[in-house]
């Protein structure tokens, strides 16, 4: 995580300046312009005007010379400033902005101080602070430059919170490289917010985020957007909330109420995608509120009323899948997925038009995902093929709790016809025959789970399963 500092080698020297001059049109600046050919230090002049009012009907307008000075390691010397000086000397300007990517000296700040002393312009130095001041209130000119969302001081606190519980002001100032008394400004400003609370501790009160669902909605607002979205899932704040309690604040928000299975499903799919989360908290509810009232406004019976809920519930679930399949296309989606031992997925999409009398047209087209671990790197365009055959077991394993039995049963025949060790090939058989037994195929499932116990008959379960082929 970066704390509040900007990461210039990013830019070249050409994107600095096009930055500086929209920094200086944000600020208020008229008529900025590049002018000259670029320098020694590979710079070039910027000319801008700054309007200052000086009554209601009159204004007066600043000439300015405008310098940027990219400097990735140490800041500018005296000598490139004597530099800059001299140019602005040549050009009589009424303000000289020295725009730099870092923190003056003090020896050059004392310097400059003594020159505008000597000087007929004024000199204003804007640094690196001023520069994350800047983007605290314009975050979309950081993206634009360096292609992420500004983390402002009071996100950054919040992300350093995310995962520790609770820490002190001292801890916090220390992970954060922010000044105590900095941090403390940012701490007292969450808590007038309501999204951080302490424990009232005389001595070194300890600060955590409040678990509240306001709290949560407007944490969440400022993170699932951004490249650490799928982080933020993950930390222990967003686990303690996306449970119960979010649930019953959907719940009350869309006013329908999810079968057992469903909450227990949307609960994981919240632990995996953020799009989701996202479209869950802050999408638009009039729809839901509309057909809510409608239902209560035609005194529905309960049967009645219970296919509505459903049919607004399917509405919004189908919305949250959506979310998660553009998830699904985001590379980061592959770790959490991995973290929260997911193997792999099945996407179904089907497609039905009809009149009034037959069904028109009918496409289906599915696509089952699976997310296994490499025995090794792997090369580009390198064809990968599985040599240890409890590869197979696990594959099945995966397509039998996804609902593809044919394609299970499939993986665990590969696995009988290429595994060597008994343990290993009961385990396939035992697997097998728990397929058949999904598909109510009794007959079926019966050889395989004996076949298992031939090969191992200290396994239990599939005594159990064996069991269930007999029961009537």
């Amino acid at each position: 995580m970066r704390h509040c500092r900007i990461e210039w080698n990013k830019l070249t020297h050409t994107d600095f300046e096009s930055l500086c001059c929209d920094v200086l049109i944000r600020e208020g600046y008229k008529n900025v312009a590049w002018v000259g050919k670029q320098g020694a230090d590979r710079s070039r002049d910027i000319l801008a005007d700054r309007i200052e009012r000086i009554t209601q009907n009159k204004e007066l307008v600043r000439r300015c010379l405008v310098q940027c000075k990219r400097h990735l390691t140490d800041p500018p010397s005296v000598s490139d400033l004597s530099n800059t000086l001299g140019w602005a000397d040549a050009h009589k300007p009424d303000l000289l902005l020295i725009m730099i990517s870092n923190t003056l000296r003090a020896e050059a700040r004392d310097w400059l101080e003594k020159m505008q002393s000597e000087k007929k312009y004024d000199i204003v130095a804007y640094e690196e602070t001023d520069f994350e001041n800047f983007f605290d209130r314009n975050d979309d000119l950081y993206t634009k430059y360096f292609g992420e969302k500004w983390m402002t001081p009071r996100k950054i606190a919040i992300d350093t919170l995310l995962d520790r519980g609770s820490m002190t002001a001292h801890d916090l100032a220390d992970v954060t490289s922010f000044q105590k008394d900095e941090i403390m400004r940012v701490l007292d400003e969450l808590q007038k917010m309501g999204l951080v609370s302490s424990n009232n501790s005389r001595d070194d009160p300890r600060y955590s985020l409040v678990l509240s669902m306001s709290a949560f909605e407007a944490i969440a607002g400022d993170f699932l957007d951004g490249e650490r979205r799928f982080e933020f899932l993950k930390s222990l704040y967003a686990r303690s909330i996306t449970g119960s309690d979010l649930m019953n604040h959907l719940q009350a928000r869309y006013h329908f109420e999810f079968s057992q299975e469903n909450r227990d499903a949307l609960i994981r799919l919240f632990s995996i995608s953020p799009l989701a989360l996202k479209i869950a908290l802050f999408s638009p509810t009039e729809r839901y509120n509309t057909a809510h009232l409608h239902g209560l406004k035609l005194e529905l019976n309960e049967e009645q009323q219970k296919k509505l809920s459903q049919s607004m519930e399917t509405s919004f679930i189908s919305m949250l899948l959506q979310g998660t399949l553009t998830d699904l296309n985001d590379p980061g989606s592959k770790v959490t997925l991995a973290e929260h031992k997911v193997d792999g997925y099945h996407i179904g999409v089907e497609v039905k038009m009809a009149n009034i009398n037959e069904t028109v047209l009918n496409a289906k087209a599915d696509t089952t995902v699976m997310i296994l671990k490499a025995k090794g790197p792997i090369k580009e365009g390198e064809l990968v093929q599985p040599s240890d055959p409890s590869l197979f077991n696990h594959t099945g394993m995966v397509l039998l709790n996804l609902g593809e039995i044919e394609e299970a049963i499939r993986q665990f025949d590969t696995l009988i016809s290429a595994a060597k060790d008994d343990k290993l090939l009961a385990r396939a058989w035992n697997n097998k025959g728990v397929c058949y037994l999904r598909l109510e195929q009794r007959d079926k499932a019966r050889p395989c789970f004996k076949r298992a116990l031939e090969l191992d008959p200290s396994l239990v379960e599939t005594r159990k399963n064996l069991n269930l082929c007999t029961e009537p």
